[in-house]
């Protein structure tokens, strides 16, 4: 790169990172408002002050998630469920199920969490088991490992390689770098944003050890075609991951709740294992994800053992050693409370909503629906406009949305919180905005997401995520 273009990019790459820091952290004004604590206090703090800068804390919300235009993030709605939650969570707030004597109640819940999941995706009756975890990137890094180990004990697998839809979370790739697993990303047709069998196929080598599937995606909300996926995975002897952690709580309940959807659990054979998030649509708190495998034997694979360590034998199911097992006894309560009938409840509400948000969607000419799957996701594109821009104006009516890309679109994960009609409406003043401003550019953060989707140097990306994330952890 020349050195004029290089300065050029540098201060292109520097202003963008001065831009994501004030979306995060503020203005310096705004700053100012707040005490720092970035050494110990002297003497403790009393519980008064405690409490008033917990307050302060809560205040620097921009939005109140209760207010319905938020996608995802908060899940639950229930007063009561939450109450209940706080509850048990404060019962064992000490408790560490790395200590099953100590704690033998953990113990139980985690198990009974489990089998409660397993029944769900229908594998009871052939035995399939699983763990919890903290959520859905480390239930599919559980799983990749899990299969790595298996396609080397099994298979003589020593250079692993795994396939998966380019709309698959990126917490695949995330395993693929943490264990060494060469992965090859397959796109998806073009009308139905279903993963490409055709080239999934071609893609399979002898050192694959597992395809993957989504039900439903994050990006599109849709499900890919787990049947056909199974029959390679079946005639190939590979792993089949399909993940619902988006869904995990609603695609259970479709058919119950009128809304029937093609097989995707545990009664497709080739499936040997899915992954489902209870801090979602189960309305369980955050920390609290779960993965399943077919059988015992797989599940054997995701453990880790230390025979030799002079600490004594050490054995763990998943990444973490010690966890919070107040985590798990909230998961436990939030599931036994609402209880089938509450999930196909909750179900068809959220189907509902997305519908009538979609149908917002369909009624006007500039705009298109990703996918057709009827579950809880409404991704929104365009060929006529910059779909970045509706997402930009949606936001000056509140609402906190997602970014898609390649294509470029919005996703709104629907909750039991959102307000379909406030959509509705919101999304028709920005279309009549839209139609009466066609040539302007896009505002607020979705000015900073579309220049980053026409960088054709992803690498200057990745330098725009990692600084990101060091704002993260910068004090006020």
């Amino acid at each position: 790169m020349l050195p004029y273009i290089k300065d050029r990019v540098e201060m292109e790459v520097q202003k963008n990172l001065e831009g994501l820091k004030r979306d995060l952290l503020g203005t310096e004004e705004e700053r100012k408002k707040f005490k720092k604590f970035v050494t110990l206090p002297q003497s403790g703090l009393t519980e008064e002050e405690i409490e008033r800068e917990l307050d302060t804390y809560v205040s620097m919300a921009p939005h109140a998630f209760e207010d319905g235009k938020i996608s995802g993030a908060v899940y639950n709605g229930d007063k009561k469920i939450t109450q209940l939650v706080n509850s048990a969570m404060e019962k064992f707030t000490w408790s560490n199920p790395l200590h099953p004597k100590l704690f033998p109640g953990i113990r139980k819940m985690e198990a009974e969490i489990i089998s409660m999941v397993v029944d769900m995706y229908n594998g009871t009756a052939i035995g399939a088991c699983g763990s919890m975890t903290s959520g859905g990137t480390e239930s599919i890094l559980m799983s990749v490992r899990t299969h790595k180990e298996w396609a080397k004990a099994h298979k003589g697998i020593t250079r692993p390689h795994m396939i998966v839809p380019v709309t698959a979370h990126a917490a695949f790739d995330k395993g693929a770098d943490y264990f060494d697993v060469r992965i090859t990303h397959i796109p998806v047709d073009p009308v139905t944003y279903k993963v490409n069998i055709k080239k999934v196929k071609q893609a399979i080598c002898c050192n694959t050890i597992m395809i993957v599937g989504s039900c439903p995606n994050y990006p599109h909300g849709v499900q890919d075609d787990i049947e056909a996926l199974s029959q390679l995975a079946v005639t190939h002897n590979i792993g089949l991951h399909v993940d619902c952690c988006l869904g995990g709580f609603i695609v259970p309940f479709m058919e119950a709740a009128g809304y029937p959807l093609p097989l995707f659990d545990f009664r497709v054979p080739g499936v040997t294992s899915i992954s489902a998030d209870p801090h979602k649509y189960g309305c369980a708190p955050k920390g609290s994800s779960v993965v399943l495998y077919r059988t015992l034997e797989l599940r054997r694979f995701q453990f880790f053992c230390a025979t030799n360590w002079p600490g004594g034998v050490y054995a763990s199911p998943t990444m973490a050693g010690s966890r919070p097992g107040n985590i798990i006894a909230g998961c436990w309560s939030s599931m036994v409370k609402i209880g089938r009938e509450g999930y196909i409840n909750l179900t068809k509400l959220i189907v509902n909503k997305t519908e009538v948000m979609k149908e917002a969607v369909r009624s006007h000419k500039e705009l298109f629906v990703f996918g057709s799957t009827p579950a809880s996701v409404v991704a929104l594109g365009s060929n006529v406009i910059d779909p970045y821009r509706v997402g930009g104006l949606l936001q000056t009516h509140g609402w906190e949305i997602g970014w898609v890309q390649f294509p470029n679109g919005i996703h709104i994960s629907v909750t039991s919180l959102i307000d379909e009609n406030a959509f509705v409406t919101d999304l028709s003043l920005v279309m009549k905005q839209i139609r009466t401003e066609p040539h302007a550019p896009p505002t607020t953060s979705a000015k900073t997401y579309g220049a980053a989707t026409t960088m054709p140097d992803r690498s200057l990306i990745d330098r725009l995520s990692r600084g990101f994330l060091d704002t993260m952890y910068t004090p006020l």
